[in-house]
């Protein structure tokens, strides 16, 4: 029987499992996502006080397969994210990792990324280039990253003055600026922008978000995303 002990992680989803206990979806530094089944859960209202998203957990566990069980849990981080709009921004992070990363994926580079943009969060008025970071950093870990150098079936490098109709199965395909593709046209500019998304351009923030919103939804085929859902409803409020 496998044995961890006192592993850093972050809760990114629990739901029931039985009458008292929970399945907690972590996401941890040397082991990736991981599923651990949290017995007593909601028998106790310390141990689940102690299920906190956005702060740094300690973690052990023991057993094999798919869903280990939890031995130890203990809060050592400090609270991130403290208004309801960035808990929903947190969310949607969560969520991302859940959908489109397997249980066990790559350990230690995620989790600092996870890490940073939370506090990248908690310390900027602008959310949306954070996001952007985060949404292309693990599009690229997942196998979805977006093609943003070349042309579809070409080698012509992309054109920062030409705009491009983006196919999910092939990449940026040249047309017209008022192209019938409309939902899903990006200018070579944006492309070329998000290649270096450290430095985003304002200008570029409607059109970045729609190409990787766009890929996003692809790769989710069709499940939405409870953050959306209220992002949507509150802006429509």
């Amino acid at each position: 029987m496998a044995r961890v002990v006192h592993q850093p992680a972050f809760l990114l989803h629990a739901r029931a499992y039985r009458e008292t206990s929970a399945i907690l979806e972590m996401l941890t530094l040397d082991h990736g996502r991981v599923g651990l089944i949290y017995k007593g859960a909601k028998r106790s209202p310390k141990r689940a006080a102690q299920l906190q998203s956005f702060r740094e957990l300690r973690v052990s566990w023991s057993g094999r397969g798919e869903l280990q069980t939890l031995t130890d849990l203990e809060i050592t981080g400090a609270a991130r994210l403290a208004t309801p709009r960035l808990k929903i921004c947190g969310l949607y992070l969560n969520e991302l990792l859940m959908n489109l990363l397997p249980r066990n994926s790559p350990g230690e580079e995620l989790y600092h990324s996870y890490e940073a943009t939370l506090n990248q969060l908690n310390a900027q008025t602008t959310v949306e280039p954070t996001l952007r970071r985060f949404e292309l950093y693990l599009l690229k870990l997942s196998g979805y990253g977006p093609q943003l150098e070349f042309e579809a079936a070409s080698e012509r490098a992309i054109d920062p003055e030409a705009y491009y109709y983006y196919d999910n199965e092939r990449g940026p395909v040249p047309c017209a600026p008022d192209a019938a593709h409309a939902q899903t046209l990006v200018s070579g500019r944006t492309l070329h922008a998000l290649r270096t998304p450290e430095a985003p351009d304002p200008a570029l923030a409607g059109e970045s978000r729609a190409l990787l919103r766009g890929i996003i939804d692809y790769q989710l085929r069709g499940k939405k995303l409870i953050s959306r859902e209220i992002m949507k409803y509150l802006a429509d409020a």
